[in-house]
């Protein structure tokens, strides 16, 4: 991940919204019921709780290596959007000044979306 693209504290808020959306996926994936209330809860309304209901069966009892890696872009290497993901290299990019400016729901929010559609 680029320095120069983010701060230190973006950077470290980057780290936490992925350590969080990872979390997310194990705890659910490893209970016995997932429910869409609890979903809907903890993360922004913008996910799909059925997509994530998806990914969460998808990773029971998975290795959660295949996760794709996330990487900091500028804006513009990304075509003006916040995130993109590269299946040949299986990583995720958000732009630097989204990290930036984003609350942390807000990033848990796109790494879960990017996820689901690496995966699909």
């Amino acid at each position: 991940m680029p320095d120069h693209l983010c701060s230190d504290s973006a950077i470290a808020k980057l780290n936490n919204a992925i350590f969080r959306a990872q979390y997310l996926i194990k705890i659910y994936a490893f209970s016995q019921e997932t429910r869409s209330e609890v979903l809907s809860a903890e993360l922004s309304r913008e996910i799909d709780v059925q997509d994530l209901q998806w990914l969460i069966r998808r990773f029971e009892m998975a290795d959660f290596s295949a996760l794709p890696t996330v990487e900091v872009r500028s804006r513009l290497s990304l075509s003006g959007a916040w995130s993109r993901y590269l299946p040949e290299l299986n990583v995720i990019y958000l732009a630097g000044d989204f990290v930036e400016s984003a609350p942390q729901e807000k990033l848990v929010t796109v790494l879960l979306q990017e996820i689901i559609g690496a995966l699909r």
